[in-house]
This record gives C-alpha cells, structure tokens and sequence, in this order.
C-alpha cells in the first residue's frame, strides 16, 4: 500500500524567473542632467522601480517525481482554489518559513490561470532582507522559487513508468495555494525554458521542492497534521475501512496521523468478527508436498510486499512469492477471511529451527557444524536476541487444541451417579448424571515488530528461522501471561489467577523485614499440596509455578527453624525445558510473568510475589489455526524498517479451577 505522506507539507513547485525586460539601448539609459549634457548609464532593473515586482509561473501541471511516488498538480478552474492568492493576503516568503517576520519578503497582489499554469505577480516589501533578497532576484542570483499548498482531494492513478521502473502515481485535484518563497535549490535543473509573453526573453523553469530548516509555524504543523490524515483516508488500501466522518472528526479534533493510522490498521484487523471465523489453516498445510513445505518463507512474501510498495526496494520481482500468496488467498476461501496482508498456517510457523543446519559461509552467514553447533565462522554481526520471559504454561502440561471452527462448547460433568451397597429386596436410589458446558470461543490477540531492510534482503534459513522463532516467541509468551494473570473482565482470555474456584493460601511464615506481609512457611507449602489432592486434582502433572523470588527464598527458608534442617525447595536439577525441581518432589516452572507488585497494609510495591501450584493438565490452550500478518513499510520507511503487525485467534480454558491453590503477597525477604 502507497500512503503518500509526503503530499503533507510538501514545497512542490514549478517556478519561473519573473520575466527580464529586453535589453534597452545605452542612449536611451542616459539621463539628461541639469545642464542637457548626458549623465551615466542606469541599468533597468529586473524587478523595475522601488520597492520592486516578482513575476512567477508558480506551478504546472506537468508530472514531479516525488521521493518514490509520481504527482501532478491539476490546473484546470475547478481544481484550483484561488480565493487566498487573489485576495492580496497570501505572502511571499523566502524558503517558506513563516515564523519569522524578517523572511515575509513581500505579498502576491495578482493570480491566475493560464494554459495549464498558475502565475502570481506581487510586490516585494521594503524591509532590509527583502530588499536583498530582491537584489539576488535581479541580479540572477536567485532563479527559482516555490509554493506552499493545501491538498484537499487527489485520486490514484495508474502507475508511471521512468527506466523500466513502476511508481505509484496520484493527480492532486483539488488544491489551495497559500504562499509563494523565493528558494535557492531546484529540483529539477534540466526542466525546459519558457519565454515571458510579455518581453519575449527566455527564462529558466525550474521545479523545485523546499524543505525549511526553519522551526515551522503552528499554521504549518496543522496543514502537515491534515494532510497527513488525507493522505491515509485516501490510500487505495486504507479508504475502504475508514469513512468521511471518520476523517473529518480526526481533522478537527486534532487527532496525530500515527493515531488515525493506527485506527484505520485496527479497523483492518477487526473487519471480521471473531466469532464467525472458520480456520482450516493447518489442514492446509498439512496438503502441501515436501517440497512446498521446505520452501515456503514467511520473509520471501514480506520480502515481496514491500517490492510492491516501494518497486525497486529489492531486485527481486514480486512473484517470487507466488507459494506463499496462493497459501493466503486459499486459506481465505476455506475460512471466509478477507485481509489487506497474509494468511499464515499456524504449522508454518512451528517447522524452522532456529541454527539446526549447516549453512554456507561464504554467503555472509553462520555455519553451524552438526557435532556440535558451534559457530565455526562469522561474517556478518551477531544477532543479539532480545532477554524475554520463558512460557511455562504448556511446557507444565497445559493441553493445546488448535483448528477450532467458531464458537466452541466443552462439556462438564457437574454431578454423578452413585455407588449403592443394597440388602436383599432394597431399591437403589434414582441419580442423574448431570452435565453443563463451558464456552470457549476466538479472541484476538496483535503485536507489532519492526524488521529492517537488510533482514527481509537476506535469504539465510536463520534469518527465516529467527523472524518466525521472534513472531512465535511474541504470540505464546502473549497466551501464557493471559494464561496465569488475564482479568475475568475484558477482551482477552481470564487466567488461572482471576478463575471463580481457585482455592487460596494465605502466607504464614516470617514476617517480612520490609513489610507486614509474611513469606510461605513450610506448612503453607504442604497446603497447597493438601488443598489440592482434598479436591481430588493431584496427578502426575501438578507442578509449582513461582517468580524468582520466591524460589530465592524457599531455598534460603528451612522447613524446621531453630533446628538444623533442609530447605524447602531443595531440587538442583533442571531438564532441558528449563523446567526445576521445585518443593515436595514437584516440578516447578519459574517466570517473570507471574505479578511480583503485591499491596499489603502500608505497603504497595515490589517484593509481594504470586505463587501457583495444581494440575497444568486442567488448562486448555484453544486456538483457530491461521496467524495473519500486515505489513506497513510507510511509517518507519526512514528507518529502514518495515512494521508488521500479526495477529491471531485464541482463548484459554480452566476446566477445573479446584485444581488449583494460589497465594498472593508473599513476602521473599
């Protein structure tokens, strides 16, 4: 998509010379002094008599290449609004900075158009700077000028071609001049001579943009702010998810472009409800072949999308990602979604391993040895992956369901019938099997990340399997918080913490030094454990899960005080998961994810930690199996960063919250 954000505040115009006299015969540069005899010769200046004149055709409608895009300023009557121009109120500056007095180096006092061309006449000011800067005017010095203007409507149109390369091109069609500046840098040095109808002498034409270094006028940071706005409400692919009362309520409340953006990229992700998707994205890629498998890249299509957007960006052509373009459009058909980016098999995502295979050096990458996967060569800098917590949740048992159609209902058993022991001739007691249901349906979760140029260029498999391994790590760290912490109220899925039926613990140990809260002693420790075997929940996959604070302290804190004894989490062994050997024999699994922010009388602060221990079994991760990616290579395009947002559907179930005990405000030191 091609937001044109340089139509906001853009200096853009075609400018001529005011028009120079012809030459006027030496004799007739005499002047006749007080006694008849010829004084010296007077040259005719360019802009005539004091305070001088300016003359410009200030802008055409030929076609300017701006930056990466191709524009053209209309100039028939119905396009161009010439009421601030002919009302002798529009200033000339000089290299449009309106903030400073000094620079307003005259007013245009006449405007019109003419054969395609808007002229303006004016007069210069009699200030200091104007008056040199009207010297420079004369003398050649300055030979271009420029035009500042409001955009009020333009239209898409097909794209131009200039040495074998498309750009998107847009006809401005309506517009408002508001200033003209002298400027000394033309854009376009090699643009035609035109000859001044009235002295038939050449005059360069210049076309020229103009960048103030001036701090900008507040006049000017609104008509930037409203033109940006314009520019997103126009956009071929953003129009259709915003309306004009959307557009005209962000211009007048004075609402930032990045906020209307964002808006209009939230409304693109909303566009389908979430309870109506169908998700067939893992069966789909279940049925591609070996090959395709191997060789769909989720950065070869955002690769792609960018070469769109910017042709050229990259020397590659758009169709290298015809895969991953036909996978989208046919997970559309099969789940009804429509979407201004990707559809990504959830599958897609989970079959790249981050430095599992030998890659060639020579291409300016690792190469991994398989006996030991240490780097043996490094020819590019490092990548230094972010520090993040580590999900816990499903490495501690937590079932995963994916391809989920809409709305779903699982079943639970409420009452059950009973065993009866009967005498002779007794009859057993009637007993219903009683059921209810718990609802489960699609709730959307987004995150944003920012992928350099030199990323998406490059073609190594670990730079594929980094970006996925991020997206991955993003999304399930996402789940897991929402997991433990997610309030019952809101958009996201209600977590362990939050579930009506958890059974609670309250801390009986030391009191804290530092507050009135207490650390868990080794008999709260046995409760929790005891809490959750009485409602019949202990099993092979209960587990703890606790901040590191509270396994610092559990290993400091004996189980007996006052006597030589062994701390109560005594395991010192860690599997390959990172998963430790907590109190009582349990596995344990420690996050940052769980609060460590916890409020007791007086106190309200860090140091009151959250600790969970039940059956991880209990917990159902459900998810509709297709993620979807769009890519916005605008807002950051000065960076070099394209920003894609993903998102994807998901809700978590606790189908027995008695299968879990937690505690609160545990004080660790």
């Amino acid at each position: 998509m091609e937001t044109p954000d340089e139509f906001v505040g853009t200096r853009r115009l075609e400018a001529v010379a005011a028009p120079i006299p012809d030459p006027i015969p030496n004799d007739a540069n005499r002047a006749a002094d007080g006694d008849g005899s010829a004084g010296e010769a007077v040259p005719q200046r360019r802009s005539g008599p004091d305070p001088g004149r300016f003359a410009f055709v200030a802008s055409t409608d030929a076609p300017v290449r701006m930056g990466y895009r191709v524009e053209t300023l209309k100039h028939a009557e119905n396009n161009v609004r010439m009421g601030r121009v002919k009302s002798g109120t529009a200033p000339l500056l000089w290299a449009h900075d309106q903030s400073d007095p000094d620079n307003h180096l005259g007013r245009i006092d006449s405007a019109r158009i003419e054969n395609g061309k808007l002229l303006v006449e004016g007069q210069f000011s009699r200030n200091p700077i104007a008056q040199q800067k009207r010297q420079d005017y004369d003398d050649g010095i300055i030979k271009t000028a420029s035009v500042g203007f409001t955009v009020h409507a333009y239209q898409r149109v097909a794209d131009a071609t200039e040495n074998g390369q498309k750009s998107p091109a847009y006809e401005i069609t309506d517009w408002e001049p508001r200033e003209v500046s002298l400027a000394p840098v033309p854009a376009d040095p090699a643009a035609v001579s035109t000859r001044s109808a009235s002295a038939q002498t050449p005059t360069p034409r210049m076309e020229i943009t103009v960048e103030s270094t001036q701090q900008p006028s507040p006049e000017a940071i609104n008509l930037r702010r409203t033109q940006e706005i314009m520019a997103v409400a126009g956009d071929k692919d953003f129009s259709k998810y915003v309306t004009l009362e959307e557009t005209r309520a962000a211009i007048e409340g004075n609402t930032t472009p990045d906020a209307f953006r964002e808006m209009v990229m939230r409304k693109m992700i909303d566009r389908n409800s979430a309870e109506v998707q169908r998700s067939a994205g893992d069966e789909l890629y279940g049925s591609l072949s070996r090959s395709d498998k191997k060789r769909y890249s989720v950065v070869r299509a955002l690769r792609a999308a960018v070469n769109i957007a910017r042709p050229g960006e990259f020397q590659r052509d758009a169709s290298e990602a015809t895969l991953e373009r036909e996978v989208s459009v046919e997970l559309a058909k099969r789940t009804g979604q429509t979407t201004a980016g990707l559809l990504i098999p959830d599958a897609a995502l989970s079959t790249r391993a981050l430095g599992t295979s030998a890659i060639a050096a020579a291409s300016g990458q690792l190469e991994l040895t398989s006996a030991s996967g240490a780097v043996s060569t490094v020819t590019t800098d490092e990548i230094i992956r972010l520090l993040r917590p580590k999900p816990r949740v499903v490495q501690l048992g937590a079932r995963e369901v994916n391809g989920l159609t809409g709305v779903m209902r699982f079943p639970i058993q409420t009452g059950a019938s009973t065993w009866y022991w009967l005498g002779e001739g007794a009859t057993v007691t009637a007993a219903d099997l009683t059921m209810s249901s718990v609802e489960v349906k699609p709730r959307r979760g987004s995150a944003q990340s920012g992928i350099t140029m030199e990323m998406i260029a490059s073609e190594a498999p670990d730079m594929e399997a980094l970006i996925i391994a991020d997206m991955n790590q993003i999304r399930n760290l996402g789940i897991d918080e929402a997991a433990l912490t997610g309030p019952a109220a809101g958009p996201g899925p209600t977590g362990v913490l939050n579930t009506t039926g958890v059974q609670i613990v309250t801390p009986s140990g030391t009191v804290s030094v530092y507050t009135t809260a207490h650390m868990l002693s080794y008999a709260d420790v046995l409760n929790f454990e005891t809490l959750v075997a009485e409602a019949n929940a202990d099993a092979a996959t209960s587990a703890w899960m606790t901040t590191p604070g509270i396994r610092s302290a559990l290993k400091s804190t004996q189980m007996f005080p006052g006597a030589y004894s062994a701390p109560i989490w005594q395991g010192t062994n860690r599997d390959p998961l990172g998963l430790d050997d907590g109190p009582l024999g349990y596995r344990a699994g420690v996050t940052t994810q769980l609060p460590s922010n916890g409020t007791v009388t007086g106190y309200s602060g860090p140091g009151l930690h959250t600790g969970i221990f039940g059956d991880w079994s209990k917990i159902v991760i459900c998810g509709w199996g297709a993620t979807e990616a769009i890519y916005d290579p605008y807002t950051q395009a000065a960076s070099g960063v394209t920003v894609m947002t993903i998102r994807s559907l998901h809700d978590v179930l606790v189908r027995h919250a008695v299968a879990f005990a937690a505690a609160t405000n545990i004080a660790t030191a």
